[in-house]
């Protein structure tokens, strides 16, 4: 049997197999377990049960095609470490990241503003330009008062008079 005609008999195998290798390739350029990596998964087991005569040959072409996953997944990995997938870090480093660390707010602590409103505790003040509710720590403060960001509690700006 010739290679052509091998390619011939096979030819819808082989190109299951080749279209799921190239979406478990996609799904782990663009990881997500979604329609690309349970497409892929089914097409490429389904390819090597159509191609395999034996059970044997079935598990010789899905070794094979374990191993070839396995260096496309170091490939990504390598590739991912560098900084080379899409120009950002691995999606695992912002599930990783503090939450309390990048509160937006905690960029007002420190500056000093005006109470827009009396603060009895509760009030508008404006900081650099910006509106924003805030709580006094330091008792009723009239509008019109300067404030000063003390402490930021979750979305909460605590102030005292400046």
């Amino acid at each position: 049997m010739g290679f052509l005609a091998f390619i011939s008999e096979n030819a819808l195998q082989l190109l299951m197999m080749a279209i799921g290798f190239g979406l478990l390739v996609f799904e782990i350029y663009l990881p997500g377990f979604g329609v690309a990596g349970i497409s892929g998964s089914a097409l490429l087991i389904l390819g090597i049960i159509m191609a395999a005569d034996s059970v044997v040959e079935g598990l010789v072409i899905a070794l094979i095609a374990i191993i070839l996953l396995g260096i496309a997944f170091t490939i990504a990995m390598r590739a991912g470490a560098k900084g080379r997938i899409l120009n950002k870090k691995l999606v695992l480093d912002a599930v990783a990241t503090d939450a309390q660390k990048e509160n937006p707010l905690d960029y007002y602590v420190g500056l000093e503003g005006k109470a827009v409103t009396p603060l009895s505790p509760v009030g508008s003040a404006e900081i650099e330009g910006v509106r924003i509710g805030v709580l006094s720590e330091g008792g009723y403060v009239q509008a019109g008062e300067k404030v000063k960001v003390v402490r930021v509690e979750g979305k909460q700006l605590y102030v005292v008079r400046a």
